[in-house]
């Protein structure tokens, strides 16, 4: 199983690593949770290119590359140099969620949605000599039905954070966003129990400081008011706590008990989808929820509960001209944020 090395960009942590001391900044959990839906008579190998090299000789029957779309040119690279040695390759993804037809010529099994039912359908029929060069997981899983990843296949001393997914999917419709597009709006939440177990596999392997892999935390806020809660005892029972990186719409300012819960279950760091000050970009793309926020007040708010904000931007708004560089700096000033994701906006393909 191989993770692609990301370009230089935000992903690419390449700003940070040297001051941290890590060499990348969080594990594939996708191809850890891969690994553990495989059969135990299969031979499992993850391979994260962001901290080491990638053996295109090795001897295998099997690779499965897993990509985000900014991963693209280089998933296509070495899934093409696997193939020129024989090697049968998959891809899956949330590249391949929304973008298909890029990946159809450079694999020979494609898989779209999430993994966790045709991954194993897959094996089964890879067993017997019958598999398909397409499987579509069309329908949401059941959370329950994700298991724990594989920890022990990662190389951990390597990464800052761990990774844990209590849910997926976000009741929000903003336009631009492909979580709605791969994991739906309604909000499947994994068992609270499953969540602490996941959080002390990543505490038995030394790791101190784990993000909880949600695009929106706070999606469900009833599941999530619970799920802290247990967080928070359990974190409490520990003699260091660890140290928690989320993400959550700015709208959950107006929940203090929510943001306490978060205090309390010692969330350090929030990313926050901010994506411009200016109220046209959010009403032209459907972000309504920041509309009507005052975003300034919000970000502050959030970090007056010991959070250090991560903002996600937005450029090129049909709205936005010129100016809109200073007026996301001048934001980003005035809210106090010191981590920024920077992008330029793009149509969902689907």
């Amino acid at each position: 199983m191989v993770y692609p090395r990301f370009p230089v960009s935000f992903w690419s942590f390449g700003y940070i690593k040297r001051i941290g001391g890590f060499t990348a900044v969080m594990p594939p959990l996708g191809l850890a949770i891969l690994a553990a839906l495989t059969p135990s008579e299969f031979d499992v190998e993850i391979v994260d290119e962001n901290i080491e090299t990638i053996n295109f000789d090795v001897e295998c029957d099997v690779v499965a590359l897993s990509a985000m779309a900014i991963q693209e040119a280089r998933l296509f690279e070495v899934a093409d140099a696997f193939r020129r040695r024989g090697r049968l390759v998959c891809m899956g993804g949330p590249i391949c969620n929304v973008l298909p037809e890029r990946c159809r010529p450079h694999c020979d099994v494609l898989f779209e949605g999430e993994g966790e039912y045709t991954w194993k359908q897959f094996l089964a029929d890879w067993c017997e000599g019958t598999h398909r060069d397409h499987y579509v997981q069309a329908d949401k899983i059941d959370m329950r039905d994700s298991p724990a990843p594989r920890v022990e296949l990662l190389k951990v001393d390597q990464y800052r954070l761990g990774c844990v997914q209590t849910t997926r999917g976000c009741p929000f419709k903003c336009e631009f966003c492909d979580i709605i597009v791969t994991y739906g709006r309604k909000v499947r939440a994994k068992p609270i129990a499953h969540v602490i177990a996941e959080l002390q596999q990543w505490a038995d392997h030394g790791v101190d400081f784990v993000t909880l892999a949600d695009d929106n935390l706070v999606g469900d806020r009833a599941y999530c008011r619970q799920m802290l809660r247990a967080v928070a005892d359990w974190n409490r029972a520990r003699a260091v706590p660890i140290s928690l990186y989320a993400e959550m719409s700015v709208d959950a300012v107006r929940d203090p008990e929510l943001l306490e819960l978060c205090r309390q279950a010692n969330i350090t760091e929030m990313f926050l989808g901010v994506e411009t000050p200016r109220k046209a970009g959010l009403r032209e793309t459907l972000k309504m929820q920041n509309v009507a926020t005052d975003l300034v007040s919000a970000v502050k708010t959030i970090q007056s509960y010991g959070m250090v904000t991560v903002a996600g931007m937005i450029i090129g708004f049909d709205s936005d001209d010129a100016a809109i560089f200073e007026d996301q700096y001048a934001f980003l000033q005035e809210a106090g944020i010191p981590i920024v994701m920077l992008g330029l906006l793009q149509a969902i393909p689907r």
